[in-house]
């Protein structure tokens, strides 16, 4: 009987450690990269940008709300593309995190992109989802929008050309 007393001690010390080293990173550390996604699928960032580019048909090469691309011609089919960063942090402090139902993070994901049309560079994709980070550890309870797309750097592709050059 002693021991099972012990065993059940033990474990009360070890969850209560662990709940306080949880909420003191997620006080102390307010950006989180890389993080340990849990819960709601669709939330890993690899999954969000193929999600995205599935869902839009590319990505845009101008500053964009992918919620509101008015013009097609806007998007431009990706050959590759590859995960630079990707960096989740709690929308409000992480108390009032703790105590809101429908807390948010944000994330900001910059990609190094190469679009069929010859172009590549580097886009930084930013949105929200509901759920709390205490770094490493990210917990989702939902989705949120498309976000926006913002071009940090951009590699023109190669220019048209404009007339035939004469035969020599």
């Amino acid at each position: 009987m002693e021991t099972i007393r012990n065993v059940i001690v033990a474990i009360l010390v070890i969850a209560v450690l662990a709940i306080a080293l949880f909420v003191r990173q997620g006080s102390r550390n307010p950006l989180c990269r890389p993080a340990l996604f849990l819960g709601q699928p669709g939330n890993r960032p690899q999954e969000i940008v193929e999600k995205i580019i599935a869902e839009v048909g590319g990505l845009p090469q101008v500053d964009s709300d992918l919620a509101r691309i008015d013009d097609p011609r806007v998007v431009v089919a990706v050959d590759e593309w590859e995960i630079r960063s990707a960096v989740v942090q709690n929308r409000e402090d992480f108390a009032a995190t703790l105590r809101d139902e429908r807390a948010a993070v944000s994330y900001a994901i910059d990609l190094d992109v190469a679009w069929e049309d010859g172009a590549s560079g580097i886009v930084q994709w930013t949105s929200w989802r509901y759920g709390m980070v205490s770094c490493p550890v990210a917990l989702f309870r939902g989705s949120g929008p498309l976000g926006q797309v913002r071009i940090v750097r951009m590699t023109p592709a190669p220019p048209e050309p404009t007339e035939t050059p004469a035969a020599e």
